[in-house]
């Protein structure tokens, strides 16, 4: 699977929407929630994070793409929106629900942070199994011009700047360091 995971990786660099003269799709990287520490690939959860795990793409780059339609994402603004909000998982490939698999919530300084669900469904079944126990936290510019994404690890008391614990577990909370 490592060379057929790179041969997908490489060819979502050329995904695109727009007719640009940079790839569209760009890597996935960790970032450490107290340091702010980036690490390049450093997604484990994501395809263009670790060629060698399957998996697809962030929510996102999913909906950069249109794959993942605007429809299905709820949007938040930081601090002003409050409340619960259902998450269905990012896979199955096609959406046959209006089920919303996608929360946006815009801030004031910064990306905007991105929440996804993972189940071992489909491709995702080949991840590891701690992403499917909670939401995956994400930062992306805006999805008009997603290149990179970048996966939150919520559990600073962990040493690592890896993605293998970067998920937000249940009865657990995540503050924004701004």
């Amino acid at each position: 699977w490592n060379r057929l995971g790179t041969m997908f990786h490489e060819i979502a660099h050329t995904l695109s929407r727009d007719p640009l003269p940079e790839p569209s799709i760009g890597h996935s990287e960790s970032t450490h929630a107290i340091t702010g520490e980036n690490t390049e690939y450093g997604d484990l959860s994501d395809l263009m994070g670790s060629s060698s795990h399957r998996g697809h793409l962030s929510a996102p780059q999913k909906s950069f793409l249109r794959y993942l339609p605007i429809s299905l994402s709820t949007q938040s603004l930081l601090g002003e929106d409050e409340g619960r909000f259902t998450l269905s998982p990012l896979e199955p490939a096609q959406h046959l629900t209006d089920e919303k698999r996608m929360l946006s919530i815009e801030v004031t300084r910064g990306m905007p942070y991105y929440v996804e669900v993972r189940r071992a469904l489909g491709e995702d079944q080949s991840i590891g199994s701690i992403f499917h126990q909670g939401v995956l936290i994400k930062r992306a510019r805006s999805i008009d011009r997603a290149n990179k994404s970048y996966i939150i690890d919520p559990t600073p008391e962990t040493a690592t700047n890896q993605s293998t614990d970067s998920v937000l577990l249940p009865n657990r909370t995540f503050s924004d360091p701004d």
